[in-house]
């Protein structure tokens, strides 16, 4: 992983152009600090409970025939 951290630092150092970067992790206290302070805006999402994925699973897959077998409850 640090060797990511690394590479993606120096892309950031040399890069002088006006840009949007959007980067996300799972990882975060396996990541470097100096990482972060690369970043001008921090946006952290907290991570979605049991009931919060099985709302979004219905919504995306509400549009899908599904047997009728199966048991989506």
């Amino acid at each position: 992983i640090q060797i990511i951290v690394n590479i993606v630092l120096g892309l950031l150092l040399e890069y002088k152009g006006q840009v949007i970067l959007i980067a996300t992790t799972n990882l975060e206290f396996s990541l470097d600090k100096a990482l972060f302070r690369s970043f001008d805006e921090i946006i952290e999402l907290p991570r979605p409970n049991e009931n919060d994925i099985i709302d979004l699973l219905k919504l995306t897959f509400s549009d899908l025939r599904l047997s009728k077998e199966f048991d989506h409850s």
